[in-house]
């Protein structure tokens, strides 16, 4: 480092230098004698501190501190004993000493729900994963470069036998245990050249720290003056209104942050070739690839998918098509957003491991999103986000436009987030959500109004009238002009017959309770009967007051009038 210090071992205070009188010894230990009284130097020489040093004088001391506690809470880290000859020589080793001796020197951790080894990288500001194997070659390492320090200590090279390594690993783990270290922590932003504290004055920029337990970073270095012009104005202007943009920035920066605080989804829809994948690609970049992790909602009901986001903050369904959300396992979507806990399973593991749902996800298709509500309405509505991405189709396509904007204005696109961070702050702490405009609350209410379309014409457009008969056409005649009149995209006419028998013999009003004490009178299916009478033949329906079992006649569905 340039400027700084250079490392000298600690000065020892002058009330602790006294004249020594050696003590009568025999021959064959006193250099073992000397050695005892040498061990402090000469570990803190194994530690190899001066190389921390010239990186950080911060985190060298950190280590100095550690250090000096290990021989009160460990004790020597050699066993000595007496050979054949009578010479004083190691016997064995403190197992606990080294391992904490390599956990603070290195400053490892170890994260029991994970079951994984993490070693801080002082030059990044992270914690990086590491493996038993390593952690063994660093204690190798250290007991070799030990047994060079003094000629009492040469027998430890012969020492570094697996039985003794995994001892001092396995010991490791509760020496450095440090549970949810991760998750319970201060949210900070952590960037290529430092970290951000978000704070109600701004942002705070602070060095980096083992005490921030960071495992991520953005790889784009914060500069406070930076701007980002071609992407405002060739990317996102020609595409989107303005209420539109805000939105879009502040969940930009939602997705910087890495927790998504008001658990909704970005659903950002739009012909093909405008640039969504180009904006897709460019917000990756900006939070960090390692970061992101590719949803597959056909997937989300196996075993192993959840397990698959662990260690991801973002989450996204690139290119998808408009039924992305009307599978089957669609709905643990909600669960992935909404802030639920999950037990994953990782393949060739018997280990559960702890996933929460806080993701940001981002959704980008070419069509308006359809949506499986399925009984709650209210649920998606809070989870939604819609934006449109129009515009006119580019004159010139520009190859890799999004790698270009990232390596010539990514410091901009940064602040950009950064403020939109901030305003959603705002937002939050205003309103306790994100703030829409009319139009954009307009939108969810259409999407999710498809998924509860056919529901809500039974329950509002139906009646029942003795002596009534509506064909199959009629009511879905009605039913698509019901949709037109509220704004939403209907459904197929396949699915409308699908959906109609279930829903009407939810309802009560459709419904007879005394269907037990009367014989029901199930339909002979065939070809050409309509798909709303083979999909519920032991449907009954209360036709007149004076309770009455009807059944459907081909084509058309009786007892049934249109408001």
């Amino acid at each position: 480092m340039s400027g700084a210090s250079q490392w000298q071992p600690p000065e020892p205070e002058a009330a602790s230098v006294d004249v020594e009188v050696m003590p009568d010894l025999p021959v064959g230990k006193v250099d073992a004698y000397q050695h005892m009284k040498e061990q402090p130097d000469l570990w803190m020489k194994v530690f190899s501190i001066e190389e921390v040093w010239e990186t950080s004088i911060d985190l060298a001391l950190r280590i100095i501190m550690a250090f000096h506690d290990l021989f009160m809470d460990y004790g020597d880290p050699v066993h000595f004993g007496e050979d054949r000859h009578g010479f004083v020589v190691p016997k064995g080793i403190n197992e606990g000493f080294f391992a904490a001796f390599c956990a603070a020197r290195w400053l490892v951790l170890y994260e029991p729900d994970e079951k994984k080894f993490y070693c801080y990288n002082h030059a990044t500001g992270i914690y990086e994963s590491c493996t038993a194997a390593w952690l063994k070659k660093v204690v190798s390492g250290v007991l070799l470069k030990a047994s060079t320090m003094s000629p009492t200590l040469e027998r430890l090279a012969a020492m570094r036998t697996d039985r003794v390594l995994n001892a001092v690993v396995s010991q490791m783990r509760g020496v450095a245990e440090k549970r949810g270290a991760f998750e319970n922590r201060e949210r900070r932003i952590h960037l290529a050249n430092c970290v951000l504290r978000l704070t109600s004055d701004g942002y705070i920029r602070e060095e980096f720290s083992p005490d921030h337990y960071s495992r991520r970073r953005s790889p784009i270095a914060y500069d406070p003056d930076a701007k980002c012009p071609r992407f405002l104005n060739e990317l996102l202007g020609p595409a989107m209104d303005p209420e539109d943009l805000l939105l879009l920035q502040k969940m930009a920066g939602q997705f910087l942050y890495g927790v998504n605080s008001i658990q909704r989804l970005l659903s950002i829809y739009g012909q093909g070739g405008r640039g969504k994948t180009t904006l897709t690609n460019i917000l990756q970049g900006v939070v960090g690839e390692d970061l992101v992790g590719q949803l597959r909602t056909k997937q989300l009901g196996e075993r192993f998918e959840v397990g698959r986001y662990a260690g991801c903050t973002m989450l996204i369904g690139p290119d998808v098509g408009d039924k992305f959300l009307c599978g089957e396992s669609a709905e643990v979507v909600k669960s992935l957003i909404g802030g639920d806990r999950f037990v994953a399973e990782r393949k060739n593991s018997n280990d559960n491991l702890p996933v929460r749902g806080d993701f940001n996800l981002l959704i980008n298709s070419n069509a308006p999103l359809k949506v499986a509500v399925n009984d709650d309405a209210s649920a998606w509505r809070r989870r939604l986000l819609i934006v449109e991405f129009g515009g006119g189709k580019p004159v010139k396509k520009l190859p890799n436009f999004d790698q270009l904007l990232l390596e010539e204005e990514g410091a901009g696109i940064l602040n950009w987030m950064l403020d939109g961070l901030r305003m959603l702050r705002d937002d939050i702490e205003e309103l306790g959500d994100i703030r829409l405009t009319p139009a954009q609350a307009a939108r969810i209410d259409a999407l999710v109004g498809y998924g509860e379309s056919v529901r809500e014409f039974v329950s509002t457009r139906l009646c029942l009238r003795a002596g009534s008969d509506l064909s199959v056409a009629e009511l879905l005649d009605t039913y698509l002009k019901f949709c037109d009149e509220k704004g939403w995209s209907p459904m197929s006419e396949g699915r409308f017959q699908c959906q109609l028998p279930d829903l009407m013999s939810s309802e009560n009003r459709f419904w007879t309770s005394l269907r037990s004490s009367m014989p029901m009178l199930p339909l002979r299916q065939t070809t050409d009967m309509p798909r709303l009478c083979r999909k519920s033949a032991s449907i009954a329906w209360v036709g007149t007051n004076s309770v009455k079992i009807s059944t459907f006649s081909s084509g058309s569905a009786s007892s049934a009038c249109i408001l």
